[in-house]
């Protein structure tokens, strides 16, 4: 069982993002393959609300992961860490933000590989793909949720109401000095229903996916995804 702790690793001193916008990017890239990774299957779901969402997938398993990223990012930035996952045995799921309803998306990925036969399913985002990753746990029956420098709102989505019924594991982890999004992941930690929850931050300003360049950070979600 994850302990109610706070842990302090190594240190970065990458920016964080500018604020919160309205709405989520433009997807830098529309095909998994050019994420330059031959691994990754390519492939188009389609979210409730009719959105076609792509998403490159790698990996086997009973445990699946749906990754969500962070603004002015796309599915890209998640691979080399999905790769990691599909050695360790779980079934990965990058996907591009495209629907009005960034939860939507996280939601339609659970599904997808609940559909390739995955038995547990895991939801992980960066920034605005953790607040989506948070918020889709009303929709989704998950084994456990993490939220990396997730901002309590965005796109006219608010994480705050989701975690105060959040009974699933759930890890949250931001850079000490990444300023606003640090007082929202301890706002969102502390409203956590979770008796299985954690918090890690690191030293500096890293943010979203960069936070993975500290190996103890990225040990820290590893270890979560692998059941503690």
């Amino acid at each position: 069982m994850l302990a109610m702790l706070v842990a302090f690793v190594g240190c970065g001193d990458g920016g964080g993002e500018a604020g919160p916008a309205t709405s989520p990017a433009e997807p830098a890239t529309t095909a998994a393959t050019a994420c330059g990774d031959e691994a990754a299957e390519a492939v188009t779901l389609t979210t409730e609300d009719g959105a076609n969402l792509d998403a490159a997938i790698l990996g086997e398993g009973d445990v699946g992961v749906v990754l969500g990223h962070q603004f002015r990012s796309d599915m890209c930035s998640w691979v080399p860490f999905a790769k990691q996952l599909a050695e360790r045995g779980m079934r990965a799921l990058a996907i591009n933000f495209a629907s009005s309803s960034l939860d939507e998306d996280m939601v339609a990925g659970a599904h997808e590989l609940q559909r390739r036969g995955a038995e547990q399913i895991f939801l992980v985002g960066a920034s605005m793909g953790g607040t989506a990753a948070l918020v889709a746990t009303e929709e989704v029956d998950v084994a456990g949720v993490a939220a990396l420098s997730a901002p309590r709102e965005f796109a006219g989505i608010d994480a705050l109401p989701a975690v105060r019924e959040l009974a699933a594991p759930t890890l949250f982890l931001v850079g000490r000095q990444d300023e606003s999004f640090a007082r929202d992941a301890r706002l969102l930690f502390r409203a956590t229903s979770s008796s299985e929850k954690a918090l890690v931050t690191t030293a500096g300003a890293d943010h979203g996916t960069d936070l993975l360049q500290d190996p103890k950070a990225e040990r820290a979600l590893l270890e979560f995804l692998a059941g503690g």
